[in-house]
């Protein structure tokens, strides 16, 4: 009997009830049933209305223990004959697995509603022809006994979609396969057909992906979801969805990928979808590379500007310093007032020689450390280095010995820095030496139609230097014994800084010594020859700058242009100890007004200034033609090599770097004005 075929006559379903169960109910039971019966025929109303069929199983006796309308649509037969018939009479492709697996679940768990579900797709023959059906079933308790509910729906049309477009992709497979992009066709997040790009990317072999579960591509089951869930919702909309993200390839290996997918049928964008998958993680590493690239030159650059900045700050008033030194030592003093100035001057240079080793580690590791090509002349630099270390090797009871073989003439190098390298290593040698002598050494190793290698030595008869202490002597900031730095000073970049001068001229480093007899520091440098005449020099060696200024250009009117109250006195009483008339700026505003309305000999301009700074007030003076000739030497704390380029490029014709050293002041003075003398 149907629930409907229940009336609501009390006395009518209380017989009814009677009958069935042989005994009475209370008449406060009857409201309660019908409800129920009611619920029932409601829900049963449901399940023949809606367009998946639905089959309950009783087990194990594998009978169909009932089903909806829509299997009875499916089979072309009235549900009732359905009912009671044993399950694999329907028909159903797999319909035994699908048996024994219910029974499985049965045999292992019972119906206790833990039991997983399955699904897969089956053919079957129905009335209507060949048609695909897509199940899932899983086990139940109902009352006392096991049930199988299988639940299913046509498919034919989606599966015939599919088909066809892996017959396209079939046909096109040559074309796909030769993409460079990965190319994968979905069915509900597995893998139906691909092209060989995209087994390539991931890892797999021919045909290793069909039906994988794109879960194992993901790198966790939280990205795997929530990236679907965005995916679908957004291709739900027929939008195509761009993500870039990493995946996991078959070795369990990461990479970058960018992924593009489109739906095939955006009312079920699950069930069919495109999905275009290419590797980036070079050009992903590339791209990180250059933002820490881009992050580290940011890093250098601001590192620079503040070694810049602190140089300008110390030089400055180290600049005062030095120069009221000199000048206080010419005014005349006792001998015990010299000494004092004379222990004042060299901390001084001492600590002038920290901030430039300083300076150039900085630009060794910021890549600015540039050399010169310029006509080198090893005798003069030899001299030059013997000079700068005689008096405390004098002091010492040192012997200065320096020995240069026969070179090729007109080589071209820096000077400068090599100047700067040997001098690293005889101030050393001079340092660690208590007796004995310190030997300046040269010698040809190489001699080419191009260049030269050669070979620079100091030798020292000093302490020596253990074995174990070698290896890390050129490490910036490294000494022999931690002990040195407390009974010697030092900052232990002398070195580093001339292992890097030695690179950059194609040369190498390296040290012999033994404890107690002496050490040897060499280094290499390739010079190149230079072919051509060399130009004839300004002035002769050993010649009085000084002397030459007061005897010939006393008089001549200088602009001295400077902002610091102190240098400009310094600068105003050298000046002036050679006969100089001054004319003093404080900016370079003040300065090109003067010098529009003088005519000067020669300008001394200062490059960081307020208002207007020197190299902004340079291109003002130049662009005037009668100040086109007028020799403009910078004067400035600002010593980096792109600050030298800067005033050089600015029109300025030489350069001073601050602290300056009287004997270079008055040298550029001599050249720059005979050159325009010789031109008046």
């Amino acid at each position: 009997m149907k629930p409907s075929d229940v009336n609501d006559d009390e006395a009518t379903l209380q017989d009814m009830i009677v009958g069935l169960s042989g005994r009475s109910f209370r008449k406060s039971y009857y409201p309660q049933l019908r409800q129920n019966l009611e619920h029932l025929e409601r829900f049963r109303t449901l399940l023949d209305h809606t367009s998946d069929f639905v089959i309950l199983i009783a087990l194990p006796e594998d009978s169909v223990a009932d089903a909806n309308a829509a299997l009875g649509q499916l089979l072309g037969r009235p549900v009732d004959t359905l009912v009671g018939q044993p399950f694999l009479s329907l028909g159903l492709t797999d319909a035994e697995n699908v048996l024994a697996v219910l029974h499985r679940e049965m045999e292992g768990t019972g119906g206790d509603g833990e039991s997983p579900a399955y699904s897969q797709v089956v053919a079957f023959s129905s009335t209507q022809g060949a048609v695909w059906l897509e199940i899932s079933y899983r086990l139940a308790l109902l009352g006392e006994r096991n049930y199988g509910v299988l639940v299913g729906r046509d498919v034919t049309d989606r599966r015939r979609n599919e088909q066809m477009l892996a017959e396209a992709l079939a046909e096109k497979a040559a074309l796909l396969d030769n993409a460079m992009v990965g190319i994968g066709l979905l069915h509900n997040r597995r893998i139906a057909s691909c092209n060989r790009r995209f087994e390539e990317i991931f890892g797999y072999p021919p045909g290793g992906m069909l039906d994988l579960c794109t879960r194992q591509l993901y790198p966790s089951e939280a990205s795997f979801q929530m990236l679907g869930d965005e995916a679908y919702r957004q291709l739900a909309h027929g939008e195509n969805f761009s993500h870039t993200l990493p995946l996991i390839k078959a070795d369990g290996s990461s990479f970058w990928a960018e992924i593009t997918g489109h739906s095939l049928n955006p009312a079920a964008p699950q069930e069919s979808s495109i999905w275009i998958v290419n590797d980036i993680t070079e050009k992903k590493r590339a791209h990180e590379l250059s933002v820490a690239k881009e992050a580290a030159e940011a890093a250098n650059q601001a590192k620079s500007a503040f070694l810049a900045s602190m140089s300008h700050e110390i030089r400055t008033p180290l600049n005062a310093i030095t120069g009221m030194v000199h000048l206080v030592m010419r005014s005349g003093v006792t001998p015990e007032q010299k000494d004092r100035l004379e222990k004042i001057d060299a901390a001084s240079k001492h600590l002038l020689e920290i901030i430039n080793a300083i300076l150039d580690l900085s630009k060794i590791e910021a890549g600015k450390f540039t050399l010169e090509t310029v006509p080198v002349k090893l005798n003069e630099i030899f001299s030059s280095v013997a000079t700068m270390i005689a008096e405390r090797a004098h002091l010492k009871g040192l012997s200065l010995l320096t020995e240069i073989h026969p070179l090729p003439d007109n080589l071209l190098g820096d000077p400068t820095r090599l100047r700067q390298a040997l001098l690293n290593y005889a101030n050393n040698a001079v340092k660690f030496t208590d007796h004995g002598s310190v030997t300046l050494r040269a010698s040809l190793l190489e001699n080419t139609d191009d260049h030269v290698l050669v070979r620079f030595e100091v030798s020292d008869t000093g302490h020596g230097i253990p074995p174990s202490a070698l290896p890390r002597l050129f490490s910036s900031f490294e000494q022999a014994d931690n002990s040195i730095t407390r009974k010697y000073g030092g900052t232990g970049l002398g070195l580093s800084i001339t292992k890097s001068i030695a690179k950059l001229m194609g040369g190498e480093v390296g040290v012999s010594s033994e404890p107690e007899q002496g050490s040897t520091f060499w280094f290499t440098a390739r010079l190149l020859k230079d072919s051509r005449k060399p130009p004839a020099s300004d002035r002769h060696a050993g010649i009085d700058s000084e002397a030459i200024l007061k005897s010939t250009y006393a008089g001549a009117r200088i602009l001295l242009v400077e902002d610091d109250p102190i240098n400009r006195e310094v600068a105003q009483i050298m000046l002036g100890d050679v006969g100089l008339r001054i004319d003093q700026a404080e900016d370079g505003t003040e300065a090109v007004r003067l010098a529009e309305k003088n005519d000067y000999a020669l300008i001394l301009m200062d490059m960081q200034m307020p208002n207007m700074d020197g190299v902004t007030a340079t291109r003002i003076l130049r662009q005037a033609q009668r100040m086109k000739e007028v020799p403009i030497i910078a004067m400035t704390a600002n010593v980096f090599a792109e600050d030298k380029r800067n005033c050089l490029a600015a029109g300025m014709n030489d350069f001073l770097a601050k602290p300056v050293d009287p004997d270079d002041l008055y040298d550029k003075l001599l050249i720059w004005l005979a050159r325009t003398a010789n031109r008046g």
